[in-house]
């Protein structure tokens, strides 16, 4: 065991600032070497509560252009862990102009990813959603795109528990967003899924039709907070309810 004096010798050794200067910033340049930028980039996403503002606010930029599609892979993949991390620590306004591009490039990066790998990007697009963001037509045309990935990874999940509740918790949280504004968007993209596992059950596991029964409750029932949405507990059926149920049945039909 060190003694306290050690450990607050090697405090003041290491400083997760300079480090970020001297060691992890130069590995970002575009020109680095793929696996280079990958750890610089794991490394924003481990030291993010510990850097000042502005140090954060570059560092996210860096990590936003690693989501770039004509980046590695491996970069795009760890380039989302990272932003991850710093929209926990970093301010919403300065975030704010960024959500519509993030979820766009990381709703098109889970179309890439495997299924070791679909877990952190589902974290990385359910940060993005949880983001504080006023309504906005940049943000609302993009849920489309997210909805439908985001269903694509639930439906080939496999079995998968962890990402079929991030799936699921992905899409709740688009339900609760700005009380319920994208529940109709969500809604349609969704219909389809629910109306294959009706059709043709056996082309889903066990995990992947409890996982879609589950969210077809979460949409046709009003989640806590959600005034937009209809019904709520007991009784009969509200607008949401009715036009949801309708949806899936003209749709079987």
């Amino acid at each position: 065991m060190c003694a306290e004096s050690d450990v607050d010798d090697l405090a003041a050794l290491f400083r997760p600032d300079d480090f970020m200067h001297n060691v992890v910033l130069p590995d970002l340049a575009p020109d680095s070497p793929a696996v280079l930028r990958g750890s610089a980039l794991h490394c924003l996403a481990c030291f993010a509560p510990s850097l000042p503002t502005e140090l954060a606010q570059h560092c996210f930029g860096l990590a936003y252009n690693s989501l770039a599609p004509d980046c590695p892979l491996p970069v795009r993949m760890v380039a989302a862990k990272a932003v991850e991390s710093m929209s926990d620590v970093l301010d919403p306004v300065f975030l704010q102009p960024h959500v519509p591009q993030l979820l766009q490039q990381i709703a098109q990066l889970l179309a890439s990813a495997s299924e070791d790998s679909a877990l952190i990007i589902l974290e990385a697009l359910h940060a993005t959603i949880n983001i504080p963001c006023p309504t906005s037509a940049h943000v609302t045309a993009q849920i489309p795109l997210v909805v439908e990935h985001v269903l694509r990874a639930l439906g080939r999940c496999t079995g998968d528990v962890m990402i079929a509740t991030e799936a699921v918790d992905t899409i709740v949280a688009l339900l609760l967003k700005n009380d319920g504004e994208h529940v109709h968007a969500v809604a349609c993209a969704y219909t389809p899924l629910c109306v294959s596992l009706m059709t043709s059950p056996e082309k889903f596991v066990s995990t992947q039709a409890e996982s879609i029964m589950e969210l077809l409750a979460k949409i046709v029932r009003r989640p806590k907070g959600c005034s937009r949405l209809g019904g709520g507990g007991g009784g009969g059926g509200g607008p949401g309810e009715v036009g949801v149920a309708v949806v899936v049945v003209s749709s079987r039909g």
